[in-house]
């Protein structure tokens, strides 16, 4: 049996589409590595349907027409999928972000944007880390001046990371903890104090991503 050689496939289709592998991999909500994404577009290693699937999808086709391309048959016309943007606020605008978006967002009105990972409900928008109370030896570990993604629209969780406001009306990034009937909001960095949620304190987003510069890696609280 034939071995189909897929890679010069996908390389067409990505190069076709403007895509670095960097972005493909993003597209891929970080599931295919971008160096992995090279070795199977150069022959370097081969794939599994299930790998092939993804890549696929993040570049708007189908594994079984990527197939077909690859065994002579009619060249892939890949749909793009659209990337979208979201505005970086200051921690002072978190208040106000209902007002801003209610408006219409002029592209200039904000300096910072970052790429907004799939699944961000039209409410996102990205925050930038400051200080170092969330900085931890292993695991997670978000440094300042790192960018966060917050969406007000997901549920926190136990160990979700959010954005907070305690009692002082100040505003905190910091991981919920949920123990029976006790919650509070924890530090990773473990020099800083435990914040008791009380009744009020405002759970105000969820932080599903993070990153430097415009894009960011979807995160998977542990």
């Amino acid at each position: 049996m034939k071995e189909i050689s897929i890679g010069p496939t996908l390389k067409r289709i990505r190069l076709e589409r403007g895509l670095t592998l960097k972005v493909l991999s993003r597209l891929t909500d970080d599931k295919i590595e971008a160096s992995n994404i090279s070795r199977i577009e150069n022959e370097k290693t081969g794939t599994t349907l299930d790998t092939l699937t993804v890549i696929a999808k993040a570049l708007g086709t189908t594994a079984s027409e990527i197939v077909k391309e690859a065994e002579g048959g009619q060249q892939v016309i890949a749909k793009p999928q659209q990337i979208t943007y979201i505005p970086v606020l200051s921690w002072s605008q978190i208040d106000h972000w209902n007002e801003i978006k209610s408006k219409e967002i002029d592209s200039k009105a904000f300096e910072l944007w970052l790429e907004a990972p799939r699944g961000s409900t039209s409410n996102a928008y990205g925050l930038i880390v400051t200080g170092d109370s969330m900085q931890a030896m292993t695991g997670y570990s978000f440094h300042e001046g790192c960018s966060i993604v917050v969406d007000p629209d997901k549920q926190a969780d136990n160990h979700s990371f959010v954005i907070a406001k305690v009692t002082d009306n100040s505003y905190v990034f910091k991981q919920l903890v949920i123990d029976g009937p006790y919650r509070y909001l924890k530090s990773l960095n473990n020099s800083y104090k435990t914040i008791d949620v009380t009744t009020e304190t405002l759970i105000l987003g969820v932080v599903t991503a993070w990153g430097y510069g415009y894009t960011v890696n979807n995160l998977h609280p542990i």
